[in-house]
Order: structure tokens, then C-alpha cells, then sequence
């Protein structure tokens, strides 16, 4: 922000801003500490998820292996399970 040395007071410690200029700094310095705030608040619940999420797959089951498949048989693309010869050209079961 620009302005004229006029519009400044002088004071024993050197120039002295407006009020409404003060109010706006003031105003300013608020913003940026709220905005801190939420992004440390944020920093902290993403941590925690993060924690959460990492807990909830160390006790999660061992996932169950794939059934064998038949020689010469197919697997569904997407869940891998044996697939029906009548769904090879979709390779993938209906609801997968």
C-alpha cells in the first residue's frame, strides 16, 4: 500500500500509520493466524485418519486366497475368482 508521508504521524518511535490503516493490519495479522489455525487444525485430523486408517489395516483379516482354477480356466478380471466359460468374452462376472 502506497501513500503520502503527510497522511503518517510522527511518534517517539518514528512514523505512526492511520488508524483505519492499524485496523487493517490488525484485521490482516487475525486472518492469518485463524488461517494457521485451520490449517494446523487439518494437518492434525489428516494425521489422525492417517493413524486410524493404518491401525484399522494392521488388524484387518489375511485376505482368503484365490480358489484354484481349472486348467485351461479363467479368472474374472476384476475379483479374480474362477469365471464361468459362458462369461469369457465379457471376462468378468456380471455384477463385477
Amino acid at each position: 500500500m502506497t501513500m503520502p508521508l503527510g497522511s503518517l504521524g510522527l511518534g517517539p518511535g518514528g512514523a505512526v500509520l492511520p488508524e483505519d490503516l492499524q485496523e487493517r493490519l490488525l484485521d490482516s495479522q487475525r486472518e492469518t493466524r485463524e488461517e494457521a489455525k485451520r490449517r494446523k487444525d487439518s494437518a492434525v485430523r489428516y494425521a489422525r485418519a492417517v493413524r486410524e486408517s493404518q491401525e484399522r489395516v494392521a488388524r484387518a483379516p489375511a485376505p482368503v486366497p484365490l480358489p484354484p482354477v481349472p486348467a485351461g480356466g479363467l479368472r474374472c478380471e476384476v475379483c479374480r475368482r474362477p469365471l464361468d466359460p459362458l462369461l469369457a468374452r465379457t471376462r468378468r462376472h456380471i455384477l463385477c
